[in-house]
């Protein structure tokens, strides 16, 4: 078999080349985590949490991961010849990924108010009910999936490589 023939047969098995780009997009995007940063062209550090009454509970953890599934569920959706897909299927990493506005309901526990002033007026103790309120969430964007220049050069690299190992 001609040495021409012999390359063309070893081309197709570019599945292989097309794996290895998805789980390097894949890697990329679940570095972002560990980094808490988005790279391309300069790097956009992702905003810090607010502050809150537990966050000394929370403060040795990195920001968007609570339980880890938003992280984990990072993979590849669909691959072809032309392009390959990296994608998640949990509802809320569109809105932490791309940021903006929302409205949320909040639901509101039964407590006991103590006892204070309202008004100038001297209030007892009283037990509050339980109650669901509509708030307004600016989410800020912390970017993990998308196009990135740096993300490029390294799905370049890896095809440069696996096509010069399949074609020796």
């Amino acid at each position: 078999m001609s040495d021409f023939l012999k390359k063309l047969k070893a081309l197709s098995k570019a599945n292989v080349v097309i794996n290895k780009i998805g789980a390097e997009a894949v890697n990329f995007s679940k570095e972002r985590f560990r980094a808490q940063n988005w790279v391309d062209i300069n790097t956009e550090q992702w905003p810090k949490r607010k502050s809150t009454k537990e966050s000394k509970q929370r403060a040795s953890r990195g920001v968007l991961t609570s339980t880890g599934r938003l992280r984990r569920s990072i993979r590849k959706i669909s691959a072809n010849a032309d392009s390959i897909v990296i994608g998640t299927d949990v509802p809320y990493a569109q809105i932490h990924n791309d940021g903006g506005r929302f409205r949320a309901k909040q639901n509101v526990r039964a407590f006991t108010r103590g006892e204070h002033t309202r008004k100038g007026v001297k209030v007892r103790q009283h037990k509050v009910n339980g109650f669901t309120r509509v708030i307004s969430v600016n989410m800020p964007r912390r970017r993990f999936l998308g196009n990135s220049a740096i993300l490029a050069r390294r799905i370049e690299r890896v095809a440069y490589v696996e096509f010069n190992k399949i074609l020796k």
